[in-house]
């Protein structure tokens, strides 16, 4: 098993704050704050774009 970087253990007990988020500039695009916690969410393509763009 993979050991969590440094940047992915929140900087207090309690969790996470928005402005902790803010100032995390290692964090994937698709990352949300929820309930103190870092959620990440895969990149979704919009494939009725894609077929309009096409």
């Amino acid at each position: 098993m993979t050991a969590l970087p440094d940047w992915m253990r929140p900087p207090r007990a309690e969790g996470w704050l928005a402005e902790d988020l803010d100032h995390l500039p290692e964090a994937p695009r698709h990352t949300e704050l929820i309930d103190g916690a870092l959620v990440f969410f895969p990149v979704t393509v919009d494939l009725g774009a894609l077929v309009t763009w096409r």
